[in-house]
């Protein structure tokens, strides 16, 4: 577990609950810290919590959508009139609503374990890599797909599968 995670071990598992929102349809999980904008903390402790999290953005609503009318077009400061349904699956709750520099945010959580959240990040992480660096670059060259570097970078490789001398230019 990273520092961070290890710093957030000791705290109790968020449960699901009520969503009490504010008279202008506000909400904040009364479990959920304070991260002051830390995106790092905020990762470590959804990870060491085991939560997975999905957003909705007000702004992807129909812009015939009460909320999003008062919202953006009549400057009004509060979602009081948007529900959001949970994502597909089981478990989901409302961990907030919030403003955002992208606009109103609804964020949805649910416990699926810290070893599915490892998973899932692995996955795309890999998918990550074969996007941008297994495919064949100009020349024939390409980045080894199970080769990499100290610094974990992938290995640039020839046409025919030998290591490219640029590989070692920035090492």
């Amino acid at each position: 577990m990273s520092s961070f995670a290890d710093a957030f071990a000791h705290h109790a598992l968020i449960q699901p609950m009520p969503t009490q929102r504010t008279d202008d349809g506000w909400y904040w999980h009364p479990g959920l810290p304070d991260f002051d904008e830390d995106h790092q903390a905020y990762k470590a402790w959804l990870l060491a919590q085991g939560l997975e999290t999905c957003f909705r953005s007000l702004e992807s609503e129909d812009e015939s959508h009460a909320a999003y009318f008062a919202y953006y077009e009549q400057n009004e400061c509060h979602v009081r009139d948007w529900t959001c349904e949970p994502p597909a699956g089981e478990g989901w709750f409302t961990f907030s609503i919030h403003d955002s520099e992208d606009g109103p945010q609804w964020v949805w959580a649910r416990r699926v374990g810290r070893e599915a959240l490892m998973d899932a990040i692995h996955d795309a992480a890999l998918a990550y890599h074969e996007r941008f660096y297994a495919r064949e670059l100009p020349g024939g060259q390409r980045y080894s797909r199970n080769t990499f570097k100290d610094n974990g970078d992938p290995i640039l490789l020839r046409a025919d599968g030998s290591r490219s001398v640029f590989c070692d230019l920035a090492d």
